[in-house]
């Protein structure tokens, strides 16, 4: 079976920690391939959303020093419930990203990471 068919069977319910430039882009996307979206910026929830949730996925396009705790509680919890973590790490050649990327990735484990060709 094919992992789109897999997702289309399985219709996992999918945490994200988007930017908050792309969210109803990024849900709509989530949506139309078969699996349910799931938004929060909330720390207070976290714990429950991730226990609920089949994966979790953060995504660094607009973290901040005031948003690095939400991102770091979600992926910690991710790694306690053994739920799959993805890293969608936007833009990390810019130093504040790449240092958040390095903190992250000293405190939790991703499973995936999603990257761009930039040279096919």
């Amino acid at each position: 079976m094919s992992i789109l068919g897999k997702i289309q069977r399985t219709q996992p319910l999918i945490l994200n920690l988007a930017n908050f430039v792309t969210p109803q882009r990024v849900a709509d996307v989530i949506s139309f391939i078969g699996a349910s979206p799931l938004m929060t910026s909330e720390i207070a929830e976290l714990e429950s959303l991730v226990e609920i949730s089949d994966a979790v996925v953060v995504n660094i396009g607009t973290i901040s020093e005031s948003t690095y705790p939400l991102f770091l509680e979600a992926c910690r919890l991710a790694n306690q419930k053994a739920k799959p973590l993805i890293l969608d790490p936007v833009a990390v050649n810019v130093p504040f990203r790449a240092s958040i990327v390095k903190r992250l990735s000293q405190e939790v484990k991703f499973n995936i990471i999603r990257g761009n060709c930039l040279v096919c």
